[in-house]
């Protein structure tokens, strides 16, 4: 935590720099030169190491505002919001094979003969998978009520549901950001269907690229 506290002071200080606050540097502050350098800055204004059994943001926050009395940079370098934390699942690691040799990890591969047309997977409605997991993908479906079809996943192919889902559930907007290539096959139909679902709801749908 001492690390942390050590960063977010030297983040601070760069910020001010760059931000161009020098121009009207505080009688106090983390902006002033001082010997010893983020070590002397703790010293001086007597600031203690987080408690690792509490929330480090407050902390922090608690922190920088002690090395800055007369809160010039407060809202200007540093800040605490709240209300905008992420759930603990909002970032997804895919595919989690840790561990595993490359041989093992289950990938069903795109020109699989008879499989989905849309999403290139195999169904095991009737028979078994001989790759992969037999699982519902809710991508599948296209208005409520529609039962979500059966299919063999690969070890990263149950995310479209997780993108569909986002995108099938928006009440206001949804920003998608992606690298090169874009989504195509798999993501490409999910999206069509969230969006497709989106229009069967009768919510007002407007896409926008």
């Amino acid at each position: 935590m001492s690390g942390l506290l050590h960063r977010a002071l030297r983040a601070a200080a760069l910020a001010c720099l760059l931000s161009g606050c020098a121009l009207y540097p505080p009688p106090e502050g983390v902006s002033q030169p001082a010997e010893g350098g983020i070590d002397a800055v703790i010293a001086r204004f007597g600031i203690a190491p987080l408690d690792p059994g509490q929330d480090p943001l407050p902390q922090l926050a608690r922190a920088l505002g002690q090395s800055d009395p007369s809160h010039r940079l407060a809202d200007v370098t540093y800040s605490l919001e709240t209300g905008n934390r992420l759930p603990r699942d909002w970032l997804v690691q895919t595919p989690d094979a840790w561990d595993m040799p490359a041989a093992s990890v289950p990938f069903l591969p795109l020109d699989c003969p008879g499989c989905d047309a849309d999403f290139h997977l195999p169904s095991c409605e009737a028979s078994p998978c001989a790759i992969g997991r037999c699982a519902p993908l809710a991508a599948s479906v296209v208005r409520a009520g529609q039962r979500p079809r059966r299919v063999c996943l690969g070890h990263s192919d149950a995310l479209v549901d997780r993108i569909y889902g986002l995108v099938a559930g928006a009440e206001r907007a949804v920003d998608i950001t992606m690298l090169q290539p874009p989504a195509d096959f798999r993501f490409l139909a999910a999206l069509r269907n969230a969006v497709t679902r989106l229009a069967a709801s009768r919510r007002p749908v407007t896409c926008a690229s």
